[in-house]
């Protein structure tokens, strides 16, 4: 997923990260950060220390061939695989598929969908991955903390990687922050606030009791704040940030199953003016406090009054 990336301020051993969405870099060129208004010939930012590297593991290969519609193979080595986890396998004529772990066995993988393309055995499957350290010095100034009163990142990183000998160049956005946004909600919290929501996930989604879908209910949480000109690493209330993510879960829980074919428009009408309600009252009126100068104090919004003396 391409999202800004947050290094939380004063914490060394931070990596920036890169998972490069066309294949396994056989090189690193460069990996520079400027400030996001700062084009390529402005001085980079003394953010990283060290050479950006891709990471080692997994780069494995399949030891068993795999056929349309498995949704486990065999590799030479799971050393580096983690669950959730998204990797990449490439068979020798050049296709390629994306995956994602959902448990692993020994040297037996199995993935959250089950694969679209077969692969012969001696398939390369490998993470993408790229990583540059970030420097103490620099990370421990408070002059580069992001403010927090804008959803803009403040940072662009500039990758410059070979692929199959060729030099590209992707640019991905970070920021420096006290706290690191988290909506902190959990499958249950969800149950207990719409009871049966559990019960409903679609089987997709039942393996890890729908925090996918939660997930998927956070960033669409700050894509709409985001069109409000709203950080979300702003909010200072943890209470409302998880009303507000409960509500899109079961927002998109409906959008889903009306898709489908498997509720009915005034279902999917119900939820999404209950979200809207929630929102438009914290967020749009606004009673939500927020960060205003990313220094981790909040600043409480006050609504204007109809009229005054």
């Amino acid at each position: 997923m391409i999202a800004t990336q947050e290094l939380t301020y004063g914490i060394t051993g931070q990596s920036i990260t890169f998972d490069c969405p066309d294949g396994r870099p056989s090189a690193i060129v460069s990996c520079a950060v400027y400030e996001a208004d700062a084009d390529d010939t402005s001085t980079a930012e003394a953010a990283t220390t060290g050479s950006p590297a891709v990471a080692t593991n997994p780069n494995t290969t399949l030891s068993v061939a795999a056929g349309v519609g498995d949704q486990s193979i065999t590799v030479t080595s799971a050393t580096g695989f983690a669950v959730d986890g998204r990797y990449l396998m490439t068979a020798a004529i050049g296709h390629r598929e994306e995956f994602e772990v959902a448990g692993i066995n020994g040297a037996v993988l199995t993935l959250r969908h089950p694969l679209i393309n077969a692969f012969a055995s001696g398939a390369t499957v490998a993470t993408t991955r790229c990583t540059q350290a970030v420097d103490a010095t620099w990370i421990a100034d408070l002059q580069n903390i992001s403010p927090g009163y804008g959803p803009n990142p403040r940072y662009r990183v500039r990758w410059v990687v070979t692929l199959g000998g060729v030099s590209q160049v992707y640019d991905r956005y970070l920021d420096v922050v006290r706290y690191p946004a988290r909506h902190n909600v959990s499958p249950l919290d969800v149950d207990r606030r719409f009871p049966g929501w559990l019960d409903g996930l679609p089987v997709d989604y039942r393996d890890d009791q729908g925090r996918a879908v939660i997930d998927r209910a956070w960033q669409a949480l700050k894509a709409d704040l985001y069109q409000d000109a709203k950080a979300d690493q702003a909010l200072r209330n943890s209470e409302l940030v998880a009303e507000l993510v409960i509500t899109r879960a079961m927002l998109l829980r409906n959008e889903d199953a009306f898709l489908a074919g498997a509720i009915d428009a005034p279902r999917l009408e119900a939820a999404r003016a209950l979200y809207a309600q929630r929102y438009n009252g914290a967020i749009r009126s606004p009673v939500a406090p927020v960060d205003a100068a990313g220094g981790g104090a909040s600043t409480p919004n006050r609504p204007t009054p109809l009229w005054s003396r």
